[in-house]
């Protein structure tokens, strides 16, 4: 397999889904259902927007799965109309998680809820 692709017109993504064969139209995911009926999501939907006028901050990681589960609730929020930042941490430089200097940090910037 040539793990190479020298088409400079093409983006980072558009290399990335050629070298491994793969259409954008499988990456659609409008499609996809919610049940709205299920009732967890209507409560956590329900929460989320009794505390519309709060200002969240969502704490990620920087890994794969916690950089997209940090862009999914930032997107989230925001179609939600909820005021949103978020922030990654260094592991390097500040361990793994939640630790004081970012609830401090929140505490100083206003942020009512932390996201985790």
């Amino acid at each position: 397999m040539n793990y190479l692709i020298n088409e400079d017109n093409l983006s980072i993504t558009d290399r990335i889904l050629k070298v491994n064969n793969i259409s954008k139209d499988k990456l659609d995911v409008s499609s996809f259902f919610i049940d709205e009926d299920i009732e967890i999501v209507n409560r956590f939907k329900e929460g989320l927007l009794e505390n519309k006028d709060k200002k969240f901050l969502i704490v990620g990681d920087y890994d794969c799965d916690g950089i997209c589960a940090t862009t999914i609730i930032k997107r989230l929020l925001d179609n939600l109309g909820i005021k949103a930042n978020f922030y990654i941490p260094s592991r390097t430089l500040e361990g793994y998680g939640l630790n004081n200097k970012i609830v401090e940090t929140a505490i100083n910037n206003d942020f009512d809820c932390l996201f985790l």
